[in-house]
């Protein structure tokens, strides 16, 4: 048992297996490590730093335990528990919801030559949602260190069979900028990540009474369902979005009827970008115009030439020149 500063218990073990081999003895590892019924706390306090079993992350240390960890062939954990503690939040907001718990939490690590797997299954409070599970898969170069998170590539995949946005807000912030505030439903995502970060997401949704908002400036977007594919993609010096047949109603009556969708610029300014369309409804477009993420310019002329029909195969480019001129170039 491992106790915090508070006293509170931050780490229990009450059954741990290891299994070992000849060649593993040799190499300095356990050929499998098994823990059943864990229970940990993770805590972030009031200054921002997250304390794992008691331990506070943001000290720097020398790295070997990441390197011990994700060099051993199999980690397994059986039925744990998680306790997630967040004490930057308002005084309110943790007297309402002090501890969120994570329950049957079963976890799977497997390590071999520069690839780690992960695998995990957890169950959240029944008001959050029903199971849902993350897999990913990554590699590294050969002769990285294997803890060097920095140096993974590859690809995350979650699967929210059945979601409930609103209630999980209650212990995770998702109102900075571009975010999916509430919602009902099924959701799954696929994450890319290069080098240790992600840079890329999409997600099948099915979701109703969604409240969404696609920019810290926009207004935001309430949807009574929405069902489809989008996704979003950014590097160090620009930004793509898209969809995919993505279908939604929103709460004033207004419906986008799907097509496809591809948006891509550069510079928070929008000041050069690509759109491409197939079955793009335009009155649709020019309805729900202000809560999404357009050129100004755009956005204030789709409101004063309300545009209708359907434009097909549609290809547009844009780029502000030196005098703040607009030049623009558009097929279909």
């Amino acid at each position: 048992r491992l106790f915090d500063q508070q006293g509170r218990e931050a780490l229990h073990l009450p059954r741990v297996r290891a299994a070992i081999s000849p060649l593993s003895v040799v190499q300095g590892q356990f050929e499998q490590l098994d823990i059943e019924q864990p229970e940990l706390e993770i805590r972030r306090d009031a200054q921002g730093h997250v304390w794992v079993a008691g331990l506070d992350t943001s000290l720097a240390g020398d790295g070997r335990g990441a390197d011990w960890f994700f060099s051993q062939p199999e980690f397994v954990v059986r039925q744990g528990r998680v306790h997630w503690r967040d004490e930057s939040r308002s005084q309110a907001a943790q007297a309402q919801a002090p501890v969120l718990t994570l329950d049957d939490v079963d976890l799977s690590v497997q390590n071999h030559w520069f690839q780690h797997a992960l695998h995990v299954e957890v169950t959240p409070p029944e008001a959050v949602g029903q199971r849902l599970s993350v897999r990913g898969k990554f590699y590294q170069f050969p002769l990285t260190r294997a803890g060097d998170v920095s140096q993974w590539n590859g690809e995350l995949h979650a699967d929210l069979p059945h979601a409930d946005l609103a209630a999980l807000r209650q212990w995770v912030a998702l109102d900075k900028g571009l975010s999916l505030q509430e919602g009902l439903g099924a959701i799954r995502l696929w994450s890319d990540v290069r080098e240790g970060a992600v840079v890329g997401v999409t997600a099948d949704v099915a979701l109703d009474a969604v409240h969404v908002r696609l920019g810290a400036d926009l207004l935001p977007l309430g949807l009574r369902h929405v069902k489809g594919r989008m996704g979003a993609q950014w590097s160090d010096d620009g930004f793509e979005i898209s969809s995919h047949d993505l279908v939604f109603d929103t709460q004033e009556g207004e419906h986008w009827p799907g097509g496809l969708l591809r948006m891509s610029w550069r510079g928070d300014a929008m000041s050069s970008g690509t759109l491409n369309a197939d079955r793009l409804d335009l009155e649709a477009l020019a309805q729900v115009s202000q809560r999404l993420p357009l050129n100004e310019a755009w956005r204030h002329t789709l409101s004063k030439l309300q545009p209708q029909g359907q434009v097909n195969q549609l290809k547009v480019t844009w780029q502000k020149q030196a005098d703040a001129a607009l030049h623009y170039t558009a097929r279909g």
